[in-house]
């Protein structure tokens, strides 16, 4: 297995207890209370800001269902009740709403559907960025579990990964 995968999952299996980025923080806390009551959210952001580690960290802390694909709804069983997060999802109306449909017609009343352009729609958004803050907290998360840092600065997530697992451990 390769170092990449083996930090992806170490991340994907302490998600829970790590801290999130500070925008993350901000996007879990709007969602959590736009979904108190059923409806929709798009989580949206260019890549490597983090979108997927939160789907992540909502699905360990027991917040969400993560579903990595809309292909994938099926073998996720989501409950009714609870919120689902559909990640790399369409943003384009067409799709969008296909995504939609899809998961209404589950049953599923609260949902989050991640992609990297706002979606055409009308729904209401959350915008994941990345700041040096959030930087910061992902390196200290990577020394938590273990791994090398890189000393240079990078514009988004999976290029600190990659740096990371170039890294002599």
């Amino acid at each position: 297995m390769s170092r990449y995968i083996r930090i992806l999952n170490s991340i994907k299996s302490a998600v829970g207890t790590l801290p999130l980025t500070p925008s993350q923080d901000v996007c879990n806390a709007r969602i959590l209370e736009r979904l108190a009551y059923p409806g929709v959210v798009n989580l949206y952001g260019v890549q490597g800001t983090g979108k997927t580690v939160l789907g992540w960290a909502m699905a360990a802390k027991g917040q969400a269902t993560y579903v990595t694909h809309l292909s994938k709804l099926k073998d996720s069983s989501p409950t009714s009740d609870g919120i689902v997060t559909l990640d790399n999802a369409e943003a384009d109306k067409t799709g969008f709403r296909r995504s939609l449909v899809a998961l209404e017609s589950a049953g599923i009343e609260r949902i989050v559907i991640v992609t990297r352009l706002p979606a055409d729609d009308y729904v209401f958004r959350a915008e994941l960025r990345l700041t040096n803050d959030d930087i910061e907290i992902v390196l200290e998360n990577l020394r938590k579990l273990g791994y090398s840092t890189p000393q240079r600065s990078f514009s988004n997530l999976w290029h600190i990964l990659l740096q990371a697992a170039r890294e002599v451990r």
